[in-house]
């Protein structure tokens, strides 16, 4: 298993070395700092355990089962605390990166809690159809004015 993960973390950090560059400006004076530090943190963030995992479950071809999806819920939500923590401690560029983290684990907890319903079948609630009247019922009066 340890093999497996240090194989997805060395396919992820190909992966997103590959976006960052393709992105990253040709001159060096055009690619600002903050611009640096955003994509040092997201290729590190990327390049996680817990990612890898996550990306190992999710590359299996059946559906992640709920108490998996609970575990990874659970795992991500650890995460976000954590980084919430570390957030209030930061400031500037690193505080907003550490900010676009945060936004991306919670859409994360609601992707998976997402899943989790549906591996539950919890039914979803459609609006309510209008009422037709009874076969049998007689027809609405006609107006008095044509």
């Amino acid at each position: 298993m340890a093999t497996a993960i240090v194989k997805q973390i060395d396919r992820q950090r190909a992966a997103k070395i590959q976006e960052i560059q393709g992105q990253r400006p040709e001159d060096a004076e055009s690619y600002s700092v903050d611009e640096a530090l955003k994509d040092v943190w997201l290729y590190h963030e990327n390049c996680s355990f817990a990612v890898a995992v996550s990306q190992l479950a999710s590359d299996d071809k059946r559906a992640a089962s709920a108490e998996e999806l609970k575990q990874r819920i659970a795992a991500t939500r650890t995460e976000l605390d954590a980084n919430v923590k570390a957030a209030a401690n930061l400031t500037g560029a690193a505080k907003a990166n550490m900010q676009a983290a945060i936004e991306n684990q919670t859409r994360i907890i609601k992707s998976l809690s997402l899943q989790l319903g549906m591996t539950q079948n919890v039914p979803i609630s459609s609006p309510p159809k209008a009422k037709e009247p009874p076969a049998d019922a007689a027809p609405p009066p006609k107006s008095a004015n044509p």
